[in-house]
């Protein structure tokens, strides 16, 4: 791992004055993981990432499959793909399938 007095790929901001060659970079401020234990709660992740997918299908399009880009990431497939990861990661259990099928019947 990188020590916290590495450099921080940024995209944009006002560079650090240290390392990188091209000053794209800022210091990171924080201490490097020290391997205990994490601490998780289901429940709170469970809850936010719900209110990241209801915000990404209310704000579908009705028109959503304008997009022919043929990217993974976009559009149907993006979002089809990021049900089929909710699904594999088991927080959502087969939720996860039910709300892809719901989505597809929009």
């Amino acid at each position: 791992m990188a020590s916290s007095s590495s450099a921080v790929a940024a995209g944009g901001g006002a560079p650090s004055t240290g390392g990188g060659g091209g000053g794209r970079f800022f210091a990171n401020p924080f201490p490097d993981y020290g391997g205990g234990p994490v601490v998780k709660n289901d429940d709170h992740i469970r809850s936010l990432v719900q209110s990241y997918v209801n915000l990404v299908v209310d704000n579908t399009r009705d028109d959503r499959n304008t997009d022919h880009r043929g990217d993974l990431y976009v559009g149907d497939a993006g979002i089809a793909y990021m049900f089929l990861r909710l699904h594999e990661c088991g927080l959502f259990g087969p939720d996860a399938l039910q709300l892809l099928a719901i989505y597809c019947l929009l």
